[in-house]
């Protein structure tokens, strides 16, 4: 097995479980966000501390100023971004959760261009006026910004970024991740501990936070060392696929007329990347898709 075929792999069940989340972290609802958040970061430190020590690592993660400033960037734009996605489905916003992930691979792009001064075709810049269109209508309809969607669609576009950018291995990279969280997490612990007596069963569904998201992440960090970043952002729609119907068809969330007509842009714009991606990745994803039958 290639590692394109590999990441692609990888990177397809990290996306569908991210998807599926919503409903393990619903049934979590009794828990604050941030306590909910401090749990998962300080379980998943150590259940990563361990690993690495077993592994005998921990003296060897200094590599250099740039990496561990890059390391932390990504640590903090992943924080931000789970804090807002719990948050979106602990006030029952899954549809602006999942909006998000439709709108943060062309924001990947947006970053590109203005950042990282890349040059990019006409489809690209086709797909990320009509995102601003949409935008701008929903602003301007309902009369305020989608900031919760723009957040958390900016905060994982950056962390993609920096995630391909690191030196590091997927336990490696995680765990320093959680290492610049595991502060604020003990602080949440404490100030955020739910003031009312929870269930054996609420403490049960809660204490595995950690490890229900470390594995996607894993799963995620292998595919980012493996395939491009377009092409990790073109397998990235089955989160907001996955969200969306989720969303709708089982915790019966409604769309007004302004978001449908929003989502049909941001769609459309979906679509016009999906081309771009097609054409450049079809021969890759053709050959995925070849290997995998021959096995």
């Amino acid at each position: 097995m290639t590692n394109t075929t590999k990441g692609t792999y990888f990177a397809i069940i990290s996306y569908v479980a991210w998807g599926l989340l919503p409903i393990y972290y619903k049934l979590l609802s009794m828990f604050s966000t941030s306590f909910i958040l401090g749990v998962r970061v300080f379980t998943t430190f150590i259940i990563l501390l361990v690993i690495l020590i077993k592994r005998k690592q921990i003296t060897t993660l200094f590599r250099g100023k740039r990496n561990l400033l890059l390391i932390i960037l990504a640590g903090i734009s992943i924080g931000i971004n789970y804090y807002l996605y719990l948050y979106a489905i602990n006030t029952n916003r899954i549809l602006e959760a999942g909006l998000a992930y439709y709108i943060a691979p062309i924001m990947t792009i947006f970053i590109g261009i203005i950042i990282f001064k890349e040059k990019k075709n006409l489809l690209e810049y086709s797909s990320i006026a009509v995102v601003i269109m949409a935008l701008l209508y929903q602003s301007i309809a309902i009369g305020r910004i989608p900031t919760l969607s723009l957040s958390i669609a900016l905060s994982w576009a950056l962390y993609s970024y920096f995630k391909k950018t690191t030196v590091y291995d997927e336990v490696e990279s995680l765990f320093m991740e959680n290492l610049v969280l595991v502060i604020p997490a003990v602080f949440a612990l404490f100030l955020f501990h739910p003031t009312e007596n929870q269930s054996f069963l609420s403490w049960a569904l809660l204490l595995p936070a950690g490890l229900v998201t470390l594995i996607p992440l894993i799963f995620y960090a292998i595919a980012a060392k493996n395939i491009p970043i377009s092409l990790l952002g073109f397998l990235e729609f089955s989160i907001p696929i996955t969200s969306t119907i989720i969303g709708i068809f089982i915790y019966k969330e409604t769309m007004g007329m302004v978001k449908i007509i929003s989502f049909c842009l941001i769609t459309f714009a979906v679509v016009l990347y999906c081309i771009e991606m097609w054409k450049r990745y079809s021969k890759v994803i053709k050959y995925v898709a070849e290997e995998a039958a021959s096995e």
